[in-house]
This record gives structure tokens, sequence and C-alpha cells, in this order.
């Protein structure tokens, strides 16, 4: 079973040569030198991303700063003749309300770059294992954008040879979530990427100042303030990503903020987009 796409064509291009010229466009205007600390002295030691999961149009740079980053940490697992890790995508659903996390059991997801496999065997693991927090719930993936506008840039870094875990958070406890997935990163070779935008519909300026406040409390790991304060979509992803962190001891670092003030020039009514990395210490 192939899961085909929702927002090509809406979100980002549906043709191939087009999104891959846009893609490039992306990466060539990420300028990392600010941040060469954070990169450069944990490159071999990253766990996790955050992305922002907007049309293409007003997210772009903030999350190719986050896939530029990985694409180095691929590099250093290539070099080292290391197996790639199943990419365990953590995003939030926007249209379906059901109980626990959805993971997508189909056989591949499609963009216009082609087909990513599923983990399947992992999945189903999973689900046999904890069936209380998650389940295959099938509707979540009919129109959901958060998980699927990830997948594009992915492919551009690292082709169609990988495999992917992915799930699609509704109401649950993110807490235990994280926790189990903890356990399972103790036994599996998994890398998280977590899709969240930030503040939604402020003033420029008002934005900015929430979504500085709500950085610093996931760079503090601050679970209970970040549950009743901060100002993110995908929230249960972030959580179950700290909670990870919080067990693992892994640090997070600020990379890369805007919102669609600064890319898509209406200051009025804006999003906020954060790139973030999650580090061993």
């Amino acid at each position: 079973m192939i899961k085909s796409p929702n927002v090509a064509g809406q979100f980002y291009p549906e043709g191939r040569q087009e999104l891959t010229e846009m893609l490039d466009t992306f990466f060539s205007n990420v300028d990392l030198k600010s941040s060469d600390i954070i990169w450069k002295n944990h490159l071999k030691s990253l766990r996790a991303i955050v992305a922002p999961h907007a049309g293409y149009v007003y997210s772009w740079l903030v999350a190719a700063y986050s896939y530029s980053i990985l694409k180095w940490y691929i590099s250093s697992l290539v070099t080292r003749n290391s197996p790639l890790p199943t990419f365990v995508v953590l995003a939030p659903s926007h249209y379906e309300y059901f109980e626990g996390v959805s993971i997508g059991i189909y056989d591949s997801f499609e963009t216009p770059l082609g087909k990513v496999s599923v983990d399947k065997e992992l999945g189903k693991k999973l689900i046999e294992s904890n069936p209380k927090y998650f389940s295959f719930n099938e509707p979540a993936y009919e129109q959901e954008h958060a998980l699927e506008v990830q997948l594009p840039f992915l492919q551009y870094i690292l082709g169609n040879k990988i495999k992917i875990l992915p799930m699609v958070f509704s109401q649950t406890n993110p807490i235990e979530v994280g926790n189990i997935l903890y356990e399972l990163s103790k036994k599996e070779d998994l890398f998280f990427i977590v899709s969240s935008d930030l503040s939604h519909f402020m003033t420029y300026d008002n934005a900015v100042k929430t979504d500085e406040e709500t950085l610093q409390d996931f760079v503090e790991k601050d679970v209970e303030k970040i549950a009743d304060e901060a100002e993110a979509c995908g929230i249960h992803g972030r959580l179950a990503l700290t909670q990870i962190a919080i067990k693992a001891k892994w640090k997070p670092e600020i990379v890369k903020y805007m919102n669609s003030g600064d890319t898509a020039g209406d200051k009025s009514r804006v999003v906020g987009y954060g790139s973030m990395i999650y580090h061993t210490t």
C-alpha cells in the first residue's frame, strides 16, 4: 500500500524538476557560519531535529537549516561506514481527532521525488507492544500535510534509500509516548524529526517575543512550562522529544528563527518557525 501525496501542488511543487530546483535554492541560501559551534562540535552526536511544516514559500529557509545540519551528520555516518538510522517523524494531526498516535503502516510514502519506504516491521512491533498509545489510524493520513512536507527535504539530502517510521499525534499522553520511544531508541538505531511550527497569527513583534520564550522553554527542557505555556503547533511531538531528551541527556540548540513576516512579507498576522537540533552531551 503506497500513500500518495496530499499537498503536492499546494504546499510544494508537484513537478519533480520544479521541486528539485526549489530545494536547490533553499539549501544554497543556508549560511551556518554564525552557527559553526553548534553543528561542527556536535556533528557526530546529532540525535534529532525540529523543522516547520508550513507551505514552502513561508517556512523554507528555517526547514533548510535543520536539514542542512542533518545532511552533514549523514555525511559523517557515511564517512565512518555507519548504517543509516530509521527516521522517526513525529507530526501533529490537523484534521483527524482520535486517541493516541497513528503509525503509518504503509509500504511507502510517495512524493514528486519518488517513494520513501516505511519500517513496517518496527511500526507493527510498536503497535503490538503498546496498543494503548499506538495504532494505525488511516484517516489520520488522508489530508495531513505536517508529516508529508518533511519528506521531500529528506529525499533531497538522502535520496530514497532510507526508511521512515511516520507518526501522527492526536489526543495522547506525550510524556508516556516519549518514555516508550526512549526505551525503543536504546534497542533500535533511530533518528527523530519533529514537525512543528510556533505561534500563529500574532503581529510580528508579538510573535517574535512569544516564540523566543517558547524556544527557551524547549532549550531548558521544561516539560511543565512547555505543556502549559508554549505556543507551538505540534506540541505533543515536541513534548515527546523533550521527554526523550531528558532521559537520554540530549542537549537542545536553537539554530534559526524566522516567521512568515520575514519570508512572505505580511507582518500583521504571522506564523513562527524555529529550527532546532538535539545532540548528546
